[in-house]
């Protein structure tokens, strides 16, 4: 293939650059799925560039043939005009050494809300383009470079010695301290990436070690600025290892030291960074401030034990950051057997690779994970609370599954960038989709730094990033009348942003449209709970998407079947043997019970009552069967059936027969009696559970009160398996004894 035969001017370049980004296509108003709308080659994935920088030969734009990966090959590039944004891509026009231009589209960067395109690729800056990729555009005549690893792209220095004279800037002007100097004022300005770039050159020219260990001390403080924990503190640590412990600068070390670990979660070293700083300076106040959060973040870590009302506080701010550490119970990650090892038989599936497994015994509601993000991401933009979304999470899956572009381009942004800044603390996402030494699709060390395969974090994100829906954890609020909002947390007609992002234990579980799992999310927190007793080695379980009621078994299986497996859970084989009996024109359970539901009316209360004790035989009998599998559909008319008890005047143990009845519908194993209930086997968590627990309590309260204490803590666990957490619980049920 030969070489582009003609490039137009720069001018005509630019100018038509202008025109594009005039109009350039905002990612919300497209369906194209924003890591590669290219058709070609951008489809296919290709590795990153893992060859010595000094291994790759030098080449000019005018040398490069359109759609082809140069291999081996290089290009030193100016940015010649102001970026703009287009889709996904942070767009620019820029030229090489002879003067000839093209446009530069670099995706995976920093999403506007992170950092302006000015300080991706800023106009005058110079990059080096590994194995640069030139894409024929759509107008068929014109020609682009396409970056899609950002591992790709190099910055260089205006002074770099693989730069040409004519580009080639002399030494920075000024001593090392002019330059700290001019990096402390841009750091008052709030210019971090150019305070960073100030402190970098002013330890270059440093001509004592004094000096340079100066400018890493403030260098700490833009990386910290810039959540680039790891550099902060490598640049601490120079200062900070210094004999003299009374000295300003060390103090200022140590404190950047004390914080970097902070922000890597490294909450003991960031405890006895404090500790020893505190020696030297016993009245400093910010170091106790910190000391108090990190030994706080410790116990979370230790205990499990968390402030909630705290953490909803938090969670209520425009970015939804929890200041908390992440509790990690009794589990590992392992390959998934063919046999399930869980505490259900049938949940195993196809294509379920590896998994999250329990190393010890749980109850039903013991904390498992309470798990802070990887990578957050809450929209600007804000949607009214909805009464009838489900409080649980929904998988946002990209690709061909149609996932939300804007969302998908947004979290992969802020996990490439994560990468490249504190890439050993978040290495391990990789892991959950290539093992960890397979550095081909994972990652490798370059001597431009870490290099990783971008394709590689796409799909990991598209697969395994969630939606948390617009609502915070604790509202059970799920139907009119069912129970009324906190006002601590919203009140009706709230405007919530919707949030996103991917948790990097969590995301190990499996799906089970019964699962094994509850979790809710409060900010970027996840909060794990056991649903129901598991032995040690059952797996853990969480539904990608909750199953909806009265859904057929086909509709079913290809909701889930976006995920690339089948799902085989108690439940789904429930449902497909109904559509077996279906298509051999038998009449189901699921019919009658669809009938039942029609019917029911409060003229016809006595008539519903009637059909649902045939259902409740019928169901244990022909549905259920020995492993107590939920039924969605019986659920819902029981819903209705309870709300008859009053017309039909039950007695008090009529009343608790029916709440016991609608409870078994969903796999709650309960024993019961005027003296005494038990419940041998939680079931499916579904609403509204904590407010039947709490109708079985004002029954047994008339009934035979010296039950109601144990009632009233199976309406807390309730409370505490659905939100999550307990602290509200006297606010939802203020009438408990």
């Amino acid at each position: 293939m030969a070489a582009a035969a003609h490039h137009p001017s720069r001018d005509k370049v630019m100018a038509d650059f202008r025109t594009e980004m005039a109009s350039a296509p905002n990612l919300e108003d497209t369906m194209f799925f924003p890591f590669m709308p290219d058709p070609t080659p951008q489809q296919r994935s290709y590795v990153p560039c893992t060859k010595p920088v000094d291994s790759l030969k030098p080449m000019l734009v005018s040398q490069m043939k359109p759609r082809k990966h140069h291999r081996g090959r290089m290009a030193l590039v100016r940015v010649c005009i102001d970026p703009g944004r287009w889709l996904a891509a942070v767009a620019a026009v820029v030229e090489d050494e002879k003067g000839t231009a093209v446009p530069l589209f670099a995706y995976n960067m920093p999403i506007p809300a992170d950092a302006h395109e000015d300080t991706v690729l800023p106009k005058g800056g110079l990059f080096l383009i590994k194995e640069p990729y030139l894409k024929l555009k759509e107008q068929r005549d014109a020609y682009a470079i396409r970056v899609d690893h950002v591992t790709d792209l190099v910055r260089l220095d205006e002074d770099d010695a693989r730069i040409s004279k004519v580009w080639r800037s002399s030494a920075s002007s000024g001593s090392s301290l002019d330059l700290r100097l001019q990096g402390n004022t841009e750091i008052k300005r709030g210019n971090w990436f150019a305070a960073q770039r100030l402190y970098t050159k002013a330890i270059d020219k440093a001509e004592t070690d004094l000096e340079k260990r100066l400018g890493h001390v403030n260098r700490a403080l833009a990386n910290l600025k810039l959540e680039r924990y790891e550099a902060a503190l490598a640049d601490a640590t120079q200062m900070a290892d210094d004999d003299d412990e009374t000295a300003p600068p060390v103090m200022k070390a140590l404190f950047r030291a004390a914080s970097a670990h902070y922000g890597l979660q490294s909450f003991a070293r960031c405890r006895a960074t404090l500790l020893r700083l505190l020696v030297a300076f016993p009245g400093e106040p910010s170091a106790r401030a910190l000391l108090l959060r990190a030994q706080a973040r410790l116990r979370e870590q230790e205990t499990g034990r968390y402030s909630f009302a705290a953490m909803y506080a938090q969670a209520q701010q425009p970015a939804g950051l929890v200041d908390c550490a992440s509790f990690r119970g009794p589990v590992e990650v392992r390959a998934c057997s063919s046999e399930s090892e869980s505490e259900s038989e049938s949940e195993s599936s196809t294509g379920r690779g590896r998994g999250l497994f329990l190393t010890e015994a749980v109850a039903a509601s013991d904390l498992i994970l309470c798990e802070k993000a990887a990578v957050f991401y809450r929209r600007k933009e804000t949607a009214e609370v909805d009464e009838s979304c489900a409080d649980t999470v929904m998988y946002v899956v990209g690709g061909d599954h149609g996932g939300d572009p804007d969302t998908n381009a947004a979290i992969s942004a802020r996990l490439h960038q994560k990468l490249l800044s504190n890439f050993d603390s978040f290495r391990s996402v990789l892991d959950l989709q290539v093992a960890a030494d397979d550095f081909d699709r994972n990652a490798t060390a370059s001597d431009s730094g870490v290099v990783f395969d971008s394709f590689l974090v796409n799909s990991i994100v598209a697969t395994n990033s969630a939606c948390c829906p617009p609502i915070l954890p604790g509202r059970l609020n799920q139907h009119p009348g069912v129970l009324e909002y906190d006002p601590r947390r919203h009140a009706r007609g709230d405007k919530i942003p919707p949030a996103y992002g991917l948790w990097r234990t969590s995301s190990y579980m499996n799906h089970a449209c019964h699962a094994s799992t509850r979790r809710v999310f409060v900010g970027d927190v996840a909060v794990v709970r056991a649903a129901r007793a598991l032995p040690a080695g059952a797996e853990l379980t969480v539904a990608y998407e909750p199953p909806e009621v009265s859904e057929a078994y086909e509709p079913s299986r290809r909701r889930i079947a976006r995920w690339g497996f089948a799902c085989a859970c108690d439940m789904c084989l429930a449902r497909c043997r109904v559509a077996q009996q279906r298509a051999a024109g038998q009449r189901t359970i699921v019919d009658d019970i669809a009938a039942a539901l029609r019917d029911a009316s409060p003229a016809t209360a006595a008539q519903t009552e009637r059909a649902c004790r045939a259902l409740d035989e019928r169901y244990a009998r022909e549905y259920a069967g020995p492993r107590n599998v939920p039924c969605t559909e019986m659920w819902q008319v029981s819903l209705v059936r309870l709300s008859f008890i009053n017309v039909l005047n039950m007695s008090p143990m009529q009343a608790i027969d029916t709440i016991v009845a609608c409870l078994r519908t969903v796999g709650f194993v309960v024993a019961y009696s005027r003296d005494g209930i038990e419940i041998n086997k939680w079931g499916m968590l579904l609403y509204p559970l904590p407010k039947i627990m709490g109708q079985l309590y004002t029954v047994y309260r008339l009934l035979n009160p010296e039950v109601c204490p144990a009632v009233k803590e199976y309406t807390r666990l309730a409370f505490l398996l659905m939100a999550g957490e307990d602290e509200s619980f006297a606010k939802f049920f203020p009438d408990f004894d």
